[in-house]
């Protein structure tokens, strides 16, 4: 009997594999792929064959063209993320970051970002600053905001074995900061703040902190408080828009906290009556 189970079991995997390779060959072939609408359906489609490749080129690229579609649909992406956090599979960050190197060498922009930071991060890879910062650039070059913004501070900071190169580092902040990349308007506005690399302007600073501040990025809060308690440059004292910013701030910030307790209470005061 125990003889009979084990010849079962082995059947039925043999039985599963067959019928899975057959199903993958019907539903590849199927005019019904035609009409796959979910970006889900999509990836899904990519598992199998991918899975079923076995190192066949033909079979991976078909793999790969599937998963361009599901990635045009922005599924993927968090398809992939939510195996790298572990949500709803099993976390697997090897196999993540073969799957989105796959795709990028394929070239598939949308994963040109997630391969640098893997790379930047050791994440399911060896760390390795040249091959990130070559993604980043490809990235950009592809037209991704964030990319730029990355390789702005690469440039102005000379991270990853790069030249610091302020004109490049200022040329990647403003096209991302463009973009509404908040990193990039904080930095651009710093550079403007201490004229690293652009002319000192007050005035550029305010409206790039103020752009990140309004969508809530706590250290664009502080510096503008900071302009408009002191009067900085050509922006306008102005006490009221000072503490606005600061008590927004202070629950996040250490330095915004000191810096309500600095505020004279006349200072105070007046910022209230107004």
């Amino acid at each position: 009997m125990q003889r009979l189970v084990k010849a079962w079991r082995k059947t039925r995997v043999e039985r599963a594999k067959e019928g899975n390779e057959v199903r993958v060959s019907l539903f590849k072939e199927s005019p019904l792929v035609a009409k796959l609408s979910s970006p889900m359906q999509f990836h899904g489609l990519g598992n199998m064959i991918y899975s079923n490749a076995a190192g066949d080129d033909v079979e991976v690229k078909k793999a790969l063209h599937v998963w361009k579609i599901a990635i045009e649909k922005t599924t993927i992406r968090k398809c992939l993320a939510a195996e790298i956090k572990g949500e709803g599979t099993r976390k697997n960050e090897k196999k993540a970051f073969e799957l989105y190197k796959h795709c990028a060498e394929s070239g598939i922009p949308p994963a040109y970002m997630n391969v640098a930071n893997m790379y930047t991060s050791g994440t399911g890879t060896d760390k390795n600053e040249a091959e990130a910062l070559r993604w980043l650039i490809k990235a950009a070059e592809a037209g991704d905001p964030s990319a730029k913004s990355r390789l702005g501070e690469y440039y102005a900071l000379g991270k990853g074995g790069v030249q610091k190169d302020r004109a490049r580092a200022v040329q990647y902040y403003k096209e991302a900061a463009t973009a509404g990349i908040i990193t990039a308007q904080f930095n651009l506005g710093y550079m403007y703040l201490t004229g690293d690399g652009v002319p000192q302007d007050a005035l550029q600073a305010e409206a790039l902190f103020r752009k990140a501040a309004e969508k809530g990025f706590v250290m664009a809060m502080v510096n503008l408080a900071q302009m408009y308690r002191t009067g900085y440059g050509k922006v306008p004292k102005d006490l009221v828009t000072a503490q606005k910013w600061l008590e927004l701030a202070a629950p996040h910030d250490p330095n915004a906290k000191e810096l309500l307790k600095v505020m004279t209470e006349p200072d105070v005061e007046q910022a209230a009556a107004q």
